[in-house]
């Protein structure tokens, strides 16, 4: 048998009374995960996302700082991969999404000023997660207030070369008035 299509599963839910409803959208919560998650960041907002993202900058944390560095090393695409999974999930919560990206920019940064240069790559990926974040910031003058120290914070960490200071500064421009930096 195939799956409902969207029509014929409201059609299904209009015929159901509202107790029915509950009980059904009571027990998807409790069995399936991803239904957990849907509910609490469409009834909970971004409250919610923010306290989940405070557990993925933990994780993306202990990529870039694990506690045997020389033992586990680093993995780019692993802190690529915490972001991504956060941003599928709860993407619709933008400031969420920006803090975690930040938070993966700070940790970049972090991590070049205490090992050294690292490569292009590396750099690519810390700048396209600034630059994220100054595109979510232009989209909300909530979200630039908040974060903007944050931003201004990464151009004053930067220690490494391969253009990354010029990069980083030309992003932030877009949000500030270049001299105030």
């Amino acid at each position: 048998m195939k799956s409902l299509t969207a029509a014929q599963l409201k059609k299904k839910l209009q015929s159901m009374d509202k107790e029915n409803l509950e009980s059904l959208l009571v027990s998807l919560y409790q069995e399936s995960a991803a239904v957990k998650e849907i509910l609490n960041i469409r009834l909970q907002g971004d409250a919610y996302a923010l306290e989940v993202a405070e557990k993925y900058k933990k994780k993306l944390h202990r990529v870039f700082f694990p506690r045997d560095i020389i033992r586990t090393g680093f993995s780019l695409s692993e802190a690529k991969g915490i972001v991504r999974e956060f941003a599928q999930q709860y993407g619709k919560c933008s400031l969420a999404t920006a803090d975690l990206k930040l938070a993966f920019a700070e940790y970049a940064l972090e991590f070049t000023n205490e090992f050294g240069d690292i490569d292009e790559p590396f750099y690519n990926a810390l700048a396209a997660m600034y630059a994220d974040v100054i595109d979510i910031a232009i989209d909300d003058d909530s979200i630039c207030e908040k974060l903007s120290p944050r931003l201004c914070a990464c151009l004053d960490d930067i220690q490494c070369g391969w253009g990354l200071e010029e990069e980083l500064r030309d992003h932030y421009a877009r949000i500030a008035d270049t001299e105030d930096y």
